[in-house]
């Protein structure tokens, strides 16, 4: 049973909050949700037509998509969670969400998780997440993503171990990828 990201959110809020203080987190959550690839999908963008739509139908939807390995869904509930926006904010949900989403092909999960794994806590705003750098996974999402010009930044970091085990992980993602791709068009 699905139960709606967004509304949890809203219900998480501090019991003082306002309403203006909720106004502002719903226009936070719309505001990130259409600048997402979902938005274009059309049962998100027809959950935005129903009369009586509001944001927690929305998101429930997006949430749904996810649930049945929809790559850019589960791009923006990874983003929702990161940043906690539309969700509450969860590290290991949102690399869950990410992963998953990169598994499934979408390129900018590869390279979010890319990034994140790169900097960490010092990553770009956009890719921050609360986790130690990983140069490893950093480089091996960047080889997925095809990023050359990355994999070569990050080469530079790793002993010739490790840069053994992040071919080894490339290898393993990108037949991960390839796999489910297959699958998806069958």
């Amino acid at each position: 049973m699905r139960s709606s990201l967004f509304l949890l959110m809203l219900l998480a809020a501090p019991l003082t909050a306002s309403a203006q203080q909720k106004d502002a987190l719903a226009f936070r959550c719309e505001t990130l949700i259409r600048t997402l690839p979902i938005s274009q999908h059309p049962q998100v963008h027809q959950a935005y037509t129903k009369p009586d739509a509001n944001l927690g139908d929305v998101v429930d939807q997006i949430d749904g998509l996810a649930a049945m390995d929809n790559a850019d869904a589960q791009f923006a509930i990874g983003r929702m969670q990161q940043h906690g926006i539309c969700a509450q904010q969860n590290t290991a949900g949102a690399i869950a969400y990410l992963t998953r989403a990169a598994e499934n092909g979408s390129r900018e999960a590869q390279e979010a998780l890319a990034s994140a794994y790169y900097g960490g806590r010092n990553a770009p705003p956009a890719n921050r997440m609360d986790i130690a750098p990983d140069y490893v996974k950093a480089y091996a999402w960047s080889r997925v993503a095809g990023d050359e010009q990355a994999v070569n930044q990050i080469r530079r970091r790793l002993s010739t171990a490790q840069i053994g085990e992040a071919e080894a992980l490339s290898v393993q993602l990108i037949r991960t990828v390839a796999e489910r791709a297959r699958a998806s068009r069958q």
